[in-house]
């Protein structure tokens, strides 16, 4: 049978008057439970059973709940439990219903999801449960605490990890992350500009005293030109004046033995 939008809204409406009436919030994790100033919670599992004999589920109500606050997809936890129980799971992301094929108590699984924190939560080193899933180049998966920094490595035994694979989490930026990635794509760009700037500059400098070497050879070259023709002209002048020196010492020897005068 096919819920229509009024079931709909009846299951949504109990989802919410379920989460208000149990006051779901407890400490994530089972050794920070008694920890009355922890800060990271998480609401307590809801479940429902449905259906009757071969086609009875088991309904995790509050899922993406739950999974919100681990900070996982809530197909991962579903998928967890099916893998764990050997029974079919499914989770609908359009409307956000977690199944499992069985009649299973809500304690039953609330111990699966405490293995599933263990495994796939908190940190290794400092107990943060704030880590990112990471898949690396060899198809290995990792988790990398957002406090510390701290990586570990998951063990690809575990069933769950083949889903992984084939359905890679979102990675989601931070606020802050995007801020500083925005500064340090504005500084890169003032960078660059005055790298151009300078560039420039270089370019037109160059082209400058190239252009003032190649104005200078082409005057020393005309220079050279109108020069050589004047030099010319001058070493002529200064033949005739030499001849004309000789005429007239000729002319002043042969005047000096007519009136017999000697040469000086």
């Amino acid at each position: 049978m096919t819920m229509d939008r009024h079931d709909m809204e009846k299951e949504k409406l109990f989802i919410r008057m379920s989460s208000v009436l149990h006051k779901s919030s407890k400490n994530i994790g089972a050794s920070n439970s008694d920890d009355a100033f922890y800060r990271y919670k998480m609401p307590k599992m809801i479940t429902k059973i449905e259906g009757r004999g071969n086609g009875i589920k088991t309904n995790i109500v509050n899922m993406v709940d739950v999974a919100k606050s681990l900070a996982r997809p809530a197909s991962y936890t579903t998928k967890y439990f099916g893998c764990e129980l050997g029974a079919q799971s499914k989770f609908d992301e359009k409307t956000g219903v977690s199944l499992v094929n069985g009649s299973h108590d809500t304690a039953k699984l609330a111990g699966l999801l405490e293995n599933f924190i263990k495994k796939y939560v908190p940190c290794y080193c400092c107990g943060n449960p704030k880590r990112e899933i990471l898949i690396t180049k060899t198809q290995m998966v990792q988790l990398k605490c957002v406090a510390c920094g701290f990586v570990s490595d998951v063990d690809m035994r575990d069933k769950l990890t083949s889903f992984i694979l084939k359905n890679p989490p979102e990675q989601k930026k931070n606020s802050k992350d995007k801020k500083v990635m925005t500064r340090a794509e504005e500084e890169r760009l003032k960078e660059g500009e005055a790298a151009d700037k300078i560039k420039k500059k270089l370019i037109k400098d160059v082209k400058k005293t190239k252009d003032k070497t190649s104005t200078k050879k082409k005057g020393n070259a005309s220079d050279e030109d109108h020069t050589s023709p004047t030099l010319s002209h001058t070493g002529d002048k200064d033949d005739g004046s030499g001849e004309e020196d000789d005429d007239c010492f000729a002319r002043h020897r042969r005047c000096c033995s007519a009136t017999g005068l000697t040469s000086y």
